[in-house]
């Protein structure tokens, strides 16, 4: 895994400036901590007490849990294995949640007490920038044709 930095709760949030989620606004403090990209969705950690808190976007959150994001999708789903087999898409990366921020900007929502508009602010925002979703797409199509001649040639 990659090296965790700590990230504390003045650098994430800032009460001293909230935001609205109708006017698609996005708080200062919202940038990756890793990259430093703002204006993108990003994901936090589960289970993180605030003062301990790490924002990252979809590319540094897959680097630092080791999962495969290549097929992330506008709305900020990939495809994730729940353990049995099964395959479906998730906004979850490893241990990483959608990072909402309460309207306040003095917290974050729990994953499963996020309101509607939090949830569509977040689900509005871009997932990462164009290259970078260039690059994963490249991955993805040379997996398929790696994986289309490993079968041709068994055959």
């Amino acid at each position: 895994m990659a090296e965790r930095k700590t990230c504390y709760a003045s650098i994430v949030v800032d009460p001293s400036s909230p935001f609205s989620y109708s006017k698609m606004e996005i708080p200062l403090s919202y940038q990756c901590h890793n990259c430093g990209i703002t204006g993108y969705k990003l994901w936090r950690e589960y289970n993180t007490f605030l003062d301990y808190q790490t924002l990252l976007c979809a590319k540094c959150a897959a680097e630092d849990q080791e999962k495969d994001v290549c097929d992330i999708d506008a709305q900020g789903r990939h495809s994730s294995d729940y353990g049995h087999g099964v395959r479906e898409r998730a906004d979850q990366i490893g241990w990483y949640i959608p990072a909402v921020p309460s309207e306040e900007n003095d917290t974050f929502w729990g994953y499963s007490s996020v309101p509607q508009a939090g949830c569509e602010w977040w689900y509005n925002l871009p997932t990462l920038p164009f290259w970078i979703l260039a690059r994963y797409a490249a991955r993805q199509i040379g997996a398929s044709l790696r994986e289309h001649r490993s079968r041709s040639a068994s055959l």
